[in-house]
């Protein structure tokens, strides 16, 4: 999904973009919480678009920045599928 070649060691692992490289969808769920609300998001024929910087600090989690493109699965129908437990009855 990423272009990505990981490189391993017996003492440590190497990762690299390869942004020509061609990048076919593959399944993902991305889960957001926040307190006791949970956001759920299924998205079966995502692309990258773009992959940025990396946000590396001392007080934060590390961000990674990426953009997908939601390409519709015909399959399914959607793009996208959402959970959230704010919409329950």
């Amino acid at each position: 999904m990423f272009g990505v070649t990981v490189t391993q060691t017996i003492s440590e692992g190497s990762f690299e973009f390869d942004v020509e490289q061609v990048r076919d969808p593959v399944p993902v769920i991305l889960d957001v919480v926040d307190g006791a609300e949970l956001v759920r998001i299924y998205a079966p024929q995502p692309v990258v678009a773009s992959i940025g910087e990396i946000s590396l600090t001392s007080t934060d989690a590390i961000g990674y920045n990426v953009t997908l493109d939601l390409e519709r699965d015909n399959t399914a129908g959607y793009n996208f599928k959402s959970w959230l437990t704010a919409l329950k009855s």
